[in-house]
């Protein structure tokens, strides 16, 4: 132990022209966790440089990296807790709080980043570079695990042709990527990070706590960014970096009970004429909204679909029923119409019914400006499967004036794919208007008393 003191007291005097006392503590807190082995032996000493003192992150569940690798802040407004992610693309999980010191970095473990590459195409997975026995899994987007199994070696194949068409997480180590089964375009993705799940990532809010005390607001996905070439970095979102962390006493999650009580729905003008027009669908977010049906879909998506009635009529002769989608239910992307054309069985099954009432061919309007494209139900039935019930009107009456209104249809359309507005696929007729009167439809259509139809086949739900 005398030996010990005697080299904390050389550490002193090698230190007396440094103006850092904390270089002095980390030296002599070096020396005493390794004082056991050297109370025999009096070494030369080398005073740690201040090179090797560097603004590092420390996490609350026990990992430190220096800020010169640490890109951004990521975590999902369901979370209670968020990720570092790294320059190298991996991640630091289940993190609430971090905190900012300066310390010896040559003392710290870094933390491995992923070179790994994946490849994905058709019903085929295909994993580079990573280390065998790595344990791979893919999940669907609730969170339940489909298949899992280990990487094998430097190239591991794995074979998804038994997953239904939809989008999955594939997760290799502690690395997590979202990928889309059943579409043959190649997609390389050369680094796994979890950052490509940001769609979940909307406007999860941090608590930032100042040294002395203050605290105030961060949201979205804060990044780190260095204040010219020292070792001096702020925290911010990429137009507004800030705060300097060497003011900062900790940054945390806040909890998500608090962020949803703290909720203030956006306000804005309810007055949309301006941006009616079809060339400002852009910005239509909820103008031209008509008896809306909305899914939240595989992935993370609400989706919104509508009656065909728009300001003007912008939106005829460009399809009918139109999708929007949403991550919060507030702001909505206008994406495009999910039925091109009128389908086909419409004539068909019409004249048909028709045919057998004793009437000849329709003569009414069936275009796509003629009907009348009503109040669709989309619904999400199992993973990678989503069906839309929606209602088609003919117009004019079923045998001229004084008879009672022509009929209406519903009808079927499946998807697997909500986000492709042009994958929804029609499955033809589900069911039509019923009447307890036979064959006596001379009933003018202002009649409702006495109305033909006993069931109408329309706003399906």
């Amino acid at each position: 132990m005398f030996s010990l003191f005697i080299r904390i007291i050389c550490t002193f005097v090698a230190y007396s022209n440094y103006k850092s006392i904390q270089l002095l503590i980390m030296r002599i807190s070096r020396l005493i966790c390794g004082g056991l082995a050297s109370m025999l032996l009096l070494l030369p000493l080398s005073p740690i440089s201040a090179q090797d003192v560097k603004w590092c992150m420390v996490t609350d569940n026990g990992s430190q990296v220096a800020m010169d690798r640490v890109s951004f802040l990521l975590a999902s407004d369901a979370s209670d807790s968020f990720y570092v992610v790294l320059t190298d693309g991996s991640v630091i999980e289940g993190v609430t709080k971090v905190e900012f010191k300066q310390l010896d970095i040559s003392a710290i473990t870094p933390i491995q980043g992923s070179q790994t590459e994946v490849a994905i195409s058709g019903a085929h997975i295909s994993i580079m570079g990573c280390q065998a026995g790595t344990p791979v899994q893919i999940y669907s987007l609730d969170g339940r695990q489909i298949t899992t199994s280990t990487v094998e070696g430097n190239n591991t194949t794995i074979d998804v042709s038994m997953l239904p068409q939809g989008v999955y997480i594939l997760r290799v180590g502690d690395k997590s990527v979202k990928f889309r089964k059943g579409y043959e375009t190649m997609k390389r993705l050369y680094t796994l990070l979890l950052a490509s799940l940001t769609y979940l990532m909307a406007s999860a809010q941090f608590t930032v706590t100042m040294q002395n005390g203050n605290t105030s607001d961060l949201n979205g996905s804060p990044a780190f960014a260095r204040m010219g070439t020292n070792d001096q970095w702020s925290i911010g979102d990429k137009y507004n970096y800030k705060y300097d962390i060497s003011t900062i006493g900790s940054i945390s999650l806040k909890p998500l009970a608090q962020r949803l009580e703290e909720y203030e729905a956006p306000a804005y003008n309810d007055y949309y004429v301006g941006v009616t027009a079809w060339n400002y669908r852009s910005k239509w977010n909820l103008a031209n909204v008509h008896d809306p049906s909305v899914m939240k879909a595989d992935d993370g998506y609400y989706y919104m679909y509508t009656t065909d009635a728009s300001y003007g009529n912008a939106h005829a002769k460009h399809g009918s029923f139109h999708c929007r989608r949403s991550r919060n239910l507030v702001d909505w992307e206008y994406l495009g119409a999910t039925m091109p054309t009128p389908p086909a069985w419409i004539e068909t099954k019409l004249n048909e019914i028709r045919a057998a009432m004793g009437l000849g061919a329709s003569t009414a309007d069936l275009s796509a400006t003629g009907l009348g494209f009503w109040a669709p139900c989309a619904r999400k039935v199992s993973s990678g499967l989503y069906r839309m019930y929606y209602a088609i009107v003919v117009p004019g009456t079923i045998n001229g004036d004084g008879t009672w209104s022509e009929r209406a249809f519903i009808g079927l359309m499946e998807t697997d794919n909500p986000a492709d507005v042009s994958s929804w696929q029609d499955k033809g007729y589900v069911i039509t208007n019923v009447s307890d009167k036979g064959l006596n439809y001379n009933v003018a259509n202002t009649n409702y008393a006495n109305c033909y139809f006993k069931y109408n086949a329309i706003d399906p739900s």
